[in-house]
């Protein structure tokens, strides 16, 4: 994912139109599953749902590609120790466009939601190492 979008706001606005249009059954999903909606990390268009148990559990819808406008959908676990990140990530869509996203996106959620709950610590994998902040 870039970091940022650095354009006009017109592009901006373009681009989330998408997810803007799915935010009512992202946030009932978040709901419904006791996750923690947000959106736009980063400052690019995305739709995050969290939960923090063991580990911390992600599913997020992302902007893959401005032309053609596509997204995807991942489902992410980690876990920090006070040296090294430990992660599982499975995409579960290949980029999608809009009309994919808006007819699966519940299915998708639902299979994301099933993936990152059966996750477990020995799961996960070494990813990086953590950096203290000074």
């Amino acid at each position: 994912m870039p970091n940022g979008h650095h354009g006009p706001k017109e592009e901006w606005d373009r681009l989330e139109a998408p997810l803007v249009e799915l935010d009512p059954v992202i946030r009932a999903f978040a709901e419904n599953h006791k996750m923690k909606f947000s959106s736009n990390d980063h400052a690019w268009p995305e739709r995050s749902l969290t939960i923090v148990d063991e580990l911390h559990r992600k599913i997020q819808i992302y902007l893959k590609n401005e032309e053609p406008l596509t997204f995807i959908v991942g489902a992410y676990a980690w876990r920090d120790s006070e040296s090294d990140r430990c992660l599982k990530m499975e995409f579960v869509t290949e980029p999608v466009s809009p009309p994919a996203l808006r007819i699966n996106l519940l299915s998708w959620l639902e299979q994301s939601y099933k993936t990152v709950m059966a996750w477990k610590t020995e799961d996960l994998e070494f990813a990086t190492k953590l950096q203290k902040l000074s």
